[in-house]
């Protein structure tokens, strides 16, 4: 059985919470962040965190290949994981704080790429992937800009 792991990490210039919030909006900022890499995303359910569901597809080689995304937070503003059961393809967003920044990992796990893949299987991953990693990162403090997640919600009035 092969397996391709890819993992890209950045520090994107906002605080933890607008980068969590941007992440979980899988019906605004989602496909912001992955146009040009998955075709087909539709939200199935929910839209917003846990519990949602996704699907989108990936030609490789000439082929569609469908997925099903569902939707967790192991460890809520730090962890968010989507993982496709048919697949068995995992994409891991992991969010570590650094002041007024925020480290952000995107990790990628297929423990059994399908045959299609072949002999680029190794090739694929180290290039095509992380590349595709790479791009939602770079995007990603524009889309929190785009869509107002950077402002702070206004505070309570003291009593």
């Amino acid at each position: 059985m092969s397996e391709i792991r890819v993992d890209v990490y950045r520090s994107i210039p906002f605080q933890i919470e607008a980068v969590n919030t941007c992440l979980l909006d899988f019906e605004r900022a989602q496909p912001r962040l992955i146009a040009g890499i998955f075709d087909d995303y539709a939200v199935l359910s929910g839209g917003i965190g846990e519990g949602t569901v996704v699907s989108c597809g990936m030609t490789v080689r000439g082929r569609l290949r469908p997925f099903e995304f569902r939707i967790s937070e192991p460890i809520p503003s730090k962890i968010i994981t989507g993982y496709d059961h048919d697949s068995r393809l995992a994409i891991t967003w992991r969010l570590r704080a650094e002041g007024a920044a925020t480290e952000v990992e995107i990790e990628v796990y297929w423990s059994e790429p399908d045959s299609a893949f072949g002999f680029v299987t190794v090739w694929w991953a180290n290039i095509v992937v992380r590349r595709m990693l790479k791009q939602v990162l770079a995007r990603l403090p524009e889309v929190i800009v785009e869509l107002g997640y950077d402002i702070p919600p206004p505070s309570l009035p003291r009593r």
